[in-house]
């Protein structure tokens, strides 16, 4: 067993696809389970088809197991993204 943090599930609304508002929402939620006092190793998410599954991996997000929806993003590579920034 090892902890992660488990992300629920990330939408926008069909109208502002395209803006960004995606990128936007899971930098903040990486960057705040960062902060948290609670030890994990990595972020996991539950991508709800494909498309979505496409999204994360395109931030670097890894199948975790045998579920190509199921990915993860261990905390080091989230450190890694947010150094220097305040």
């Amino acid at each position: 067993m090892i902890p992660a943090t488990l992300m629920g599930r990330l939408a926008v609304d069909t109208r502002f696809r395209g803006c960004r508002y995606g990128e936007t929402l899971l930098l903040d939620a990486m960057a705040r389970a960062l902060r948290s006092e609670v030890a994990s190793w990595a972020f996991v998410v539950d991508a709800k088809d494909d498309k979505a599954a496409s999204f994360y991996r395109r931030y670097g997000f890894l199948e975790l197991g045998k579920s190509s929806r199921r990915l993860y993003l261990p905390f080091t590579s989230i450190a890694r993204l947010f150094a220097g920034s305040p």
